[in-house]
């Protein structure tokens, strides 16, 4: 949000910016579309580096991973692995190491583990997990995948993929990246909304907020042409919600329990 009152500042059009060493972003996803203006825009201003970002937890004292320089600041990454710290994906299901390219769940490994949570050792059971090979890994909750050059992409929370009738699973975080693509699209959440054929089973829902004069029409029709008709049948939504501005939370990330609540009372209404 910072950064976007910055690229539309007055104050600074024509300002040498190159005082700017890093400029680091955190605490919340971004859309592709965003990172490619904003490092367009600080690049204009002679700012050297691209946007940089990491990955941690609390459980992790700080970050496992960063974007260390421009090489490993790929568009939509955490960048690589912190020194003294191992980075691997593991299937969700059957606990195997996933290769490139594979999503799974992210795992750590660090000399930095918190000592544990407070009078609760059960609930560090479901985090700190001993693999067969004795090897103990810190277990994210949070899906993603590794490249050939070590760098880290995430793509959402286990706990947020939906299952539907006709597959077993789908990931939100997936269709939110090819839709932030879209032309017009601001910023975007996909959440699970309860399939109307079939209960007790999930459809997509797509909450979209449009760039200023675009029209619900024009948003409606970009969706068809530029997402769907490129996407598998799964990924298609029961729903789409143009909202003036996707509600956040106070942390500013896109409220999923207030839009997951909307969606199920449209469900319910139709």
């Amino acid at each position: 949000m910072l950064i976007e009152q910055l690229m539309a500042s007055p104050l600074v059009k024509n300002e040498d910016l190159s005082f700017l060493k890093v400029v680091g972003v955190g605490g919340s996803g971004m859309t592709e579309d965003f990172e490619i203006r904003a490092n367009k825009f600080f690049l204009k201003h002679n700012v050297k580096r691209k946007l940089t970002r990491g990955y941690g937890m609390t459980e992790n004292a700080s970050n496992a991973t960063a974007n260390i320089n421009n090489e490993t600041a790929k568009i939509a990454s955490v960048g690589i692995p912190a020194i003294h710290t191992v980075v691997s994906v593991f299937d969700t299901e059957t606990g195997k190491e996933k290769t490139y390219n594979e999503i799974g769940e992210i795992c750590i490994q660090s000399p930095q583990f918190m000592n544990g949570y407070w009078k609760q050792p059960e609930l560090e059971k479901q985090v700190f997990h001993t693999h067969n090979d004795g090897t103990v890994w810190l277990h994210s909750g949070d899906l993603g995948y590794m490249d050939e050059d070590g760098v880290v992409f995430i793509k959402g929370r286990m706990n947020n993929m939906l299952f539907l009738y006709h597959t077993a699973k789908i990931y939100p975080a997936d269709m939110e990246t090819s839709l932030s693509k879209v032309m017009g699209i601001k910023a975007v959440a996909v959440v699970g909304e309860p399939d109307k054929e079939h209960e007790g089973y999930f459809m997509p829902a797509f909450f979209v907020e449009p760039y200023e004069g675009y029209s619900r029409e024009d948003i409606i029709k970009n969706i068809e042409d530029q997402y769907l008709a490129n996407e598998t049948e799964d990924k298609r939504p029961q729903s789409i919600y143009v909202l003036d501005k996707i509600p956040l939370t106070n942390m500013g990330k896109p409220d999923l329990k207030l839009l997951e609540q909307m969606a199920k009372e449209n469900s319910l209404r139709t």
